[in-house]
């Protein structure tokens, strides 16, 4: 698994990127893997658009930080290493890696 980590405009002024206006690059936070309680090691969030490393044996959360001024999300991008079998709900094949039989609005 991967975190994706999305920043958008406004872009706070007093941080400007260097490189030019068309890279993006810029300290605009931190993020690290939590293992066991304990945090890894930290990785820079320096672009607009970021992916992380691959998560680390073991990990089950993640922290970020955006530093002041800036504004972003953090997505979690799951990557599947071989075939994910498929579950029976009430005599409905559903897979919830693949998205096969999973409703639109899942039922409260």
């Amino acid at each position: 698994m991967r975190v994706l980590c999305q920043v958008f405009p406004p872009f706070p002024p007093q941080h400007p990127f260097s490189y030019g206006e068309s890279f993006k690059y810029a300290k605009i936070g931190v993020f690290c893997w939590v293992v066991n309680g304990f945090s890894t090691s930290v990785e820079w969030i320096n672009q607009t658009k970021w992916i992380s490393s691959e998560a680390p044996p073991g990990a089950n959360k993640y922290k970020v930080k955006f530093f002041d001024g800036w504004f972003g999300v953090s997505k979690p991008e799951i990557t599947i290493h071989g075939t994910i079998p498929s579950l029976f709900v009430d005599d409905k094949e559903v897979n919830l890696a693949t998205g096969k039989g999973v409703p639109y609005k899942l039922p409260r």
